[in-house]
């Protein structure tokens, strides 16, 4: 009867090596991998955990979906809100107005029951704060296998945070610029704690008008109201900075 060689038992263990190092991804990394979902998911038949508010002023309408629900964000972002401290907003808007607008992302927030507004991140600040631990895994998958699940599992993490950050990038909430009835769609990532995830009450967006260069602020109240049958009112706060 043959006996296994030692080269063929290095052989055998080369071959398994890659399904043991995708398993380590899953233990040390925390996920399996990141699967890019279609945001139709989301805005055509709904997640459940997730309402529609309908957004309507004299400026801008549309609808907004507050993804706090874990299976939710989960699923379209491949996070734990709690975990990232991020409140991701899918926004799809419409210049309702006769002048062309801009929607200033970076002076828009979500505030708090106690008044505390929550600034948006970028793309690449929601990236940072949403990659896999790369470092971990590899650093796991070295102490318990050696340096080639190491170096496997470190070249299949950064194809997954490579995934989500195309992802997210295609995700973004864009064109911010809209001509009188254009509409743009896309994700606001606001930074938020976990801890006062919880108590959300209004979203504040600031469009500038830009044949006047004024600002006003869009605001919607979450807190307390039908998702459904919600409305946002207008005020002006002047020229832009």
């Amino acid at each position: 009867m043959a006996t296994k060689t030692g080269s063929d038992g290095r052989a055998s263990a080369l071959r398994i090596l890659p399904a043991i190092a995708l398993m380590l991804v899953a233990a040390l990394g925390g996920c399996a991998g990141y699967k890019p979902t279609d945001t139709s998911k989301l805005t055509g038949n709904g997640l459940q955990g997730v309402a529609p508010y309908t957004l309507a002023s004299s400026s801008v309408s549309g609808t907004i979906w507050v993804l706090t629900d874990e299976g939710a964000a989960r699923e379209m972002l491949g996070i734990s809100p709690t975990r990232v401290g991020i409140v991701p907003v899918y926004a799809r808007l419409e210049n309702a107005g006769s002048r062309a607008i801009k929607l200033s992302v970076r002076d828009s927030f979500i505030v708090t029951d106690a008044d505390v507004g929550h600034r948006t991140l970028s793309v690449d600040e929601a990236v940072t704060r949403c990659r896999r631990d790369e470092g971990g895994a590899v650093l796991g998958a070295e102490l318990l296998l050696g340096m080639p699940a190491a170096f496997m599992v470190g070249q299949h993490m950064s194809e997954i945070n490579r995934t989500l950050e195309k992802d997210y990038q295609r995700k973004e909430f864009l064109p911010t610029l809209l001509t009188p009835g254009a509409r743009a769609e896309g994700f606001l990532f606001f930074d938020v704690p976990a801890k006062t995830q919880k108590s959300l009450r209004y979203v504040r967006l600031q469009v500038v008008d830009l044949e006047t260069d004024e600002s006003s602020l869009v605001i919607l109240m979450l807190a307390g109201n039908t998702p459904a049958a919600s409305t946002a009112s207008t005020t002006s706060t002047g020229a832009a900075q």
